[in-house]
């Protein structure tokens, strides 16, 4: 776990504490610094939505499936967000027909959970 803040005169005050947020945590790794996280949203898994894809397309339906499953999600998503649609085929995709999972990934690949206090301008990184 890490926590980051802004403010200077955090730094006295969390490290008093250092001993009393690992017990109550049930940690052993706690980093704290000064900064904020770097952390980005990633879309890891595309689900199509069978319920508009199905009645739309019918027959090419199967063709759209075996698209989005064997591409990457986030290159799925990309292109959605550039050009509004992708064609498979010359049937034209839209993000009306999808919705996406996403997960929050640090800096080194992993995947965490951020938490933000705005009352102390704190933000705890949590690896999951």
């Amino acid at each position: 776990m890490t926590i980051y803040y802004e403010d200077d005169g955090l730094t006295h005050r969390l490290n008093e504490l250092e001993n009393d947020i690992k017990g109550t945590m049930r940690i052993e790794d706690l980093k704290m610094m000064q900064g904020q996280p770097d952390a980005q949203e990633k879309v890891v898994e595309i689900i199509p939505l069978m319920d508009k894809i199905g009645p739309h397309f019918r027959k090419d339906a199967p063709q759209i499936l075996k698209y989005l499953q064997s591409h990457e999600p986030h290159q799925i998503v990309e292109t959605l967000n550039k050009d509004g649609e992708i064609f498979i085929n010359k049937l034209k995709l839209t993000s009306d027909y999808i919705t996406t999972k996403k997960e929050i990934v640090s800096s080194t690949g992993e995947k965490v959970e951020i938490l933000h206090s705005d009352d102390l301008n704190v933000v705890v990184e949590i690896v999951v």
